[in-house]
């Protein structure tokens, strides 16, 4: 890390501080660790990123893109129960985003909806922002 351009993502996250060195590093687990995983920028970019590429690698296949999506996140395989988990997750969200959309005008040079893209980013950021993702067992 430059101590000139501190990365600011690290900042709810017990960021080390390099004045001089670090030799320990406090551990703790606040309300803007939370905040910062379900708002942030960087994050909602991330995921959608990842669901994008997820649609990529098995167009049209939602059990392979979760379990893809596993792979990724966890290096492993998910368990049945944690895909069908998922894809019930992904059905009832994209319905969600539907019925949102049905009440907004888009904006002029905005694209189409594309709700099954948006609930697959959503179940991403659900992933991105577990347990089993940010802490080590």
């Amino acid at each position: 890390v430059s101590r000139k351009q501190p990365l600011t993502v690290l900042d709810a996250f017990d960021e080390p501080i390099m004045l001089p060195n670090c030799e320990a590093r406090v551990r703790s687990t606040v309300a803007p660790q939370s905040l910062f995983m379900l708002n942030d920028p960087f994050v909602l970019d991330a995921a959608k990123a990842l669901a994008s590429r997820l649609r990529h690698d098995a167009p049209g296949d939602v059990r392979a893109q979760v379990a893809q999506a596993w792979r990724i996140l966890y290096s492993r395989e998910p368990v049945k129960e944690d895909v069908d988990r998922s894809l019930v997750y992904l059905a009832e969200q994209a319905e969600a985003v539907r019925a949102y959309h049905q009440g907004i005008k888009p904006a002029k040079d905005a694209l189409p909806p594309d709700p099954p893209h948006e609930a697959l980013a959503s179940l991403c950021q659900v992933l991105l922002g577990s347990n089993r993702f940010l802490y080590l067992e």
